[in-house]
Formats: C-alpha cells, structure tokens, sequence
C-alpha cells in the first residue's frame, strides 16, 4: 500500500511533529533541573511546536473538506 501525499496526510504528520516538539520542550521547562539559561530557546520551541499542530489541523480540515466536498457534488 503506497500512501499519497494529501493535505490529510501531511496534516497528521504535522499534528504528530507539532505535538512531540511542543511536549519534550514544555517538559524541559517546568524541571526541576530546568537552567535558566535556555529559557528562550524552550519557549520559542515550544511555540513553533504549537504552530507546527496549528498548520496540520488547517491542513487536516482541508482536506476533510475537500473529501466531502467531492462525496456530495
């Protein structure tokens, strides 16, 4: 089985990324061994872990839209 390269599928790969950078670099913040140096380098990770999910949840609605779209045209 091959797997397309879709807006869906890419949205999922999207979501998973997004949500594995958003929670290692959220952990690494609330340590307890947490240095205060790195601080900004965690947060701005985070962040972009964040809008990485934002992207693939666009993406997944997408195309879910253009799936149901084609089913009721």
């Amino acid at each position: 089985m091959k797997l397309k390269p879709t807006s869906t599928n890419l949205g999922i790969s999207l979501i998973c990324i997004g949500t594995i950078i958003t929670a290692y670099h959220t952990a690494e913040l609330v340590a307890d061994k947490f240095k205060g140096t790195k601080i900004r380098s965690h947060i701005s990770f985070a962040l972009l872990g964040l809008v990485t999910f934002s992207i693939g949840c666009n993406l997944v609605a997408d195309g879910l839209h253009d799936h149901l779209a084609k089913a009721y045209a």
